[in-house]
Order: C-alpha cells, then structure tokens, then sequence
C-alpha cells in the first residue's frame, strides 16, 4: 500500500480523479497507470492493488461518470411530477452534465 496518508478508497478516488484530468488534456490514448501514479507520488506497481491495469482504470473513470449522471436521472424518473415535466427535466438534466463534462 502506498504512504500517502489516505484510505484505500480514497488513493483509489484520487487515482481515477487524476485520470480523468489527464484523459480530458491528454486524451484516453496517452493516459498511462504510470503517469497517474507519478502525479500521486508513488510507483506505478503502488496502484497494481487497486488497478490490474489501464483498462481497470478506464472502466474506473466509466463507472465514476455514470454513477455522477445515473443518480440525478433517477430521482427524475422517480419523482411525483407530471410525466411530461419528468421527460423535460429529464432531457435537460441530461444535456447539462454531458455540458459541463465537456466544458
């Protein structure tokens, strides 16, 4: 485990939030489990434990941006409103997170 002072959960959360930054100035093709360890300070083989490799780590940074998207659509979808008031918010809620995913 690495000697960074933080949890595993949050050495994983850390990893994935540093990849993320890396994919959206570097692009997915660049992104390396090195680079992101040598942002957090510590060896690549240090992340082994919490990434098998590029590929967990992708599917990491997947599951972060679904979860972040999943959660508010679904309060829509279970809300009491009006079906048509659902279906706008709904729509709208959406185009506002891939917005500021994009920005």
């Amino acid at each position: 485990m690495p000697k960074l002072g933080l949890t595993p959960d949050e050495i994983r959360a850390k990893a994935i939030e540093i990849s993320m930054e890396k994919i959206r100035t570097l692009g997915v093709d660049k992104l390396r489990l090195s680079d992101v360890a040598k942002s957090m300070g510590v060896s690549h083989a240090a992340l082994y434990p919490y990434f098998d490799g590029k590929a967990a780590l992708l599917d990491a940074v997947v599951e972060r941006w679904l979860s972040k998207s999943e959660s508010p659509l679904q309060d829509i979808a279970d809300s009491a409103a009006p079906v048509e008031e659902r279906i706008v918010d709904w729509f709208v809620t959406l185009y506002t997170i891939k917005r500021e995913r994009v920005l």
